[in-house]
């Protein structure tokens, strides 16, 4: 017990030093505002209406797009024997490469390659398959972003009717 209260106490003071000392950096800022972003995010979870959907919805996302890593290790006999663990670690790291360019082209397969190195992966293997899980899942937003713009019409229709309301064609003046 005094040993987590130690680590804390230590941690505390820290934050504080750090918070005094480069307070005035930009990579301080940078921080401090991601820091306060997801923090407000997370403030944001108590403002929805169905926070557990939206939560179990978010980590259903997130293990399918483990499993799609997942699955297309198979497509290499190089990489056919890898596990959910170096799938965890490319989603982890790809994540971040995704994040640093937007959309993650061309740093994703470099992030992957270099991940993949840890499971012994030849470079050029790691890049291909860095190449192949980054193409499959722009593919599969651009076509599921395609077919959910061409539903919200219909989805958007009914969900006006059922309020009673009129589309704009509807209305007339008399």
């Amino acid at each position: 017990m005094f040993l987590i209260s130690g680590f804390m106490i230590a941690g505390v003071i820290l934050v504080l030093i750090v918070h005094k000392k480069y307070k005035h950096t930009k990579v301080y800022k940078k921080f401090y505002n991601l820091l306060t972003g997801l923090l407000e995010g997370m403030q944001s979870l108590t403002r929805i209406k169905k926070p557990l959907l939206f939560v179990a919805y978010t980590a259903g996302i997130w293990v399918l797009y483990l499993l799609m890593a997942y699955v297309v290790f198979f497509s290499l006999s190089e990489t056919a024997e890898l596990g959910l663990d170096a799938g965890l670690a490319v989603l982890i790291f790809g994540s971040i490469g995704i994040m640093i360019v937007q959309g993650g082209i061309g740093i994703y397969p470099a992030i992957v390659a270099e991940t993949l190195f840890l499971w012994d992966i030849p470079e050029t293997k790691g890049y291909a398959m860095g190449w192949l899980i980054w193409a499959s899942q722009t593919i599969m937003i651009l076509i599921a972003g395609i077919f959910s713009l061409l539903l919200l019409p219909i989805f958007n229709k009914s969900t006006h009717d059922k309020k009673g309301s009129h589309s704009a064609q509807d209305t007339s003046t008399t």
